[in-house]
């Protein structure tokens, strides 16, 4: 790991007490630059905060319709079961 990445990871856990902070949670929405200043220097970085949304169902793309496959289902056993029907009486004929 270089000393850069290293520095980095070594700053993480300052920046994600930072955001989880009081102040940080009452912040409106939008657009904020933070500065952390050290000893021997400082670092700069900027962050959104956005409304808050219920990701615990996350879209999959799949848009199954299941009341109309159970209608198609129900038209397709009617139509069946009336064709054997009329099949069978035509044979007791």
């Amino acid at each position: 790991m270089s000393f850069v990445e290293e520095c980095i990871q070594d700053s993480l856990p300052i920046w994600e007490q930072c955001l989880n902070s009081p102040f940080l949670q009452k912040l409106e929405n939008g657009k904020y630059t933070i500065t952390m200043k050290f000893t021997d220097g400082e670092a700069e970085g900027m962050f959104r905060v956005s409304p808050a949304t219920d990701d615990s169902n996350p879209k999959t793309g799949d848009n199954f319709a299941l009341h109309s496959w159970t209608a198609l289902l129900f038209v397709s056993l009617t139509g069946i079961i009336g064709a054997g029907y009329a099949f069978r009486k035509k044979l007791w004929k």
